[in-house]
């Protein structure tokens, strides 16, 4: 879909120049499909620090964009890793996932670039969930790319 975008010279009754957006919604749903239970390649296409909404603990948000199946290529999954003492072995694991270390070299007090993770490819394992009452998908664990389900 492309979006394309406008400025008219038409002025509101607070001042400024209005801007107009004009997209093509056509076969466009207002509903959303969970991804299936399954494996999917994928690349990682966005990692940021940021806090958990209730308790505010360190964490770092990451956003990844399904290659495979062609089917969900472009769909967007998500995964958050906590940054305290008992919940780093996610943060390791999925660092290796994505080979930017190994079991052995990522040992005591580690630091990376989040950008270093952007379009390194990777596995989703998604599984279903629900999320205020609504059918939902999750990633439940990231492996090597390239790894398929049994």
């Amino acid at each position: 879909m492309d979006v394309l975008f406008g400025t008219s010279t038409s002025y509101s009754q607070k001042g400024g120049t209005r801007m107009s957006v004009r997209v093509d919604l056509t076969g466009v749903s207002t509903t959303f499909e969970p991804l299936p239970q399954g494996y999917y390649q994928a690349v990682v296409e966005k990692c940021e620090q940021t806090l958990s909404k209730e308790k505010k603990t360190p964490m770092l948000r990451w956003v990844f964009n399904v290659t495979e199946p062609e089917e969900f290529a472009g769909r967007k999954a998500f995964y958050n890793t906590m940054l305290v003492k008992n919940s780093l072995w996610v943060l390791k694991r999925l660092l290796i996932a994505l080979g930017l270390g190994t079991e052995e070299s990522l040992t005591g007090e580690i630091e990376f670039d989040e950008e270093d993770a952007i379009g390194l490819p990777c596995t989703l394992v998604v599984v279903p969930s629900e999320y205020e009452g609504k059918a939902g998908s999750q990633v439940d664990e990231i492996l090597e790319a390239g790894v398929a389900e049994e």
